[in-house]
Order: structure tokens, then C-alpha cells, then sequence
């Protein structure tokens, strides 16, 4: 399996527009611990951010949860993470359930 291969060719999907290879390419993104975003990886983070109500998927609200949560090409914001958190959860992502009872429990976003 060629990693940089398929890395390459999802960062041009999401180059593209592509809402999917946007989600793939910050998914990648955020699990190499200590990767920094680059330009890419920004764009394809405010593709998802921007993308229209009816384009947006409960994966891209774990995805850009998860940026906000750790700092990774977005400001440290527990807040806004438990807020994509809980709207995830409500479009029936369970990782977005988990995530937002995870940050609840700790108190790490206010307790809001």
C-alpha cells in the first residue's frame, strides 16, 4: 500500500472541492500525532466548516470536534469541539456521542 500515493491523491480531491476527499484528507491529517497542516489540510478544514447545511455529514462535525479539541489546524476551543461534539451525536454519529459525554464528564468546555 502506497500511504504518500493515497494521501496525494485525496489531498486533490479535496483541491477539487471534493467534500469527501476534504473529510479523508483532515481524518488523515489527525491521526499522525504532531503532523502540522499545511495549506492544504487548512483549506480542506474550512471546505468542511463551509460546506452547506444539507452537504454537511456527522463525520465532518467529528472531524472538525476533534481539530477544535486538540489545537490540530484550528484554535484550541473546547467549546466549539463540544458543540460539533453534540451536533454530530444528533445526526447519529456515536463517536460524536462519546466524544461530547467524554468532554462533559471532564468539564473541559464549561460544562455548557
Amino acid at each position: 500500500r502506497d500511504e504518500a500515493r493515497a494521501t496525494a491523491l485525496v489531498a486533490e480531491a479535496s483541491e477539487r472541492g471534493s467534500l469527501l476527499g476534504s473529510a479523508n484528507l483532515v481524518a488523515q491529517f489527525l491521526d499522525v500525532e504532531g503532523a502540522q497542516p499545511g495549506e492544504v489540510v487548512q483549506r480542506a478544514l474550512a471546505r468542511l466548516e463551509g460546506a452547506g447545511e444539507g452537504e454537511q455529514r456527522p463525520r465532518h462535525w467529528v472531524l472538525l470536534g476533534r481539530a477544535y479539541e486538540g489545537g490540530r489546524g484550528r484554535p484550541r476551543d473546547a467549546r466549539r469541539a463540544l458543540e460539533l461534539y453534540r451536533r454530530a451525536c444528533g445526526g447519529g454519529s456515536q463517536e460524536g456521542c462519546e466524544a461530547a459525554a467524554r468532554l462533559e464528564a471532564v468539564g473541559s468546555a464549561g460544562g455548557s
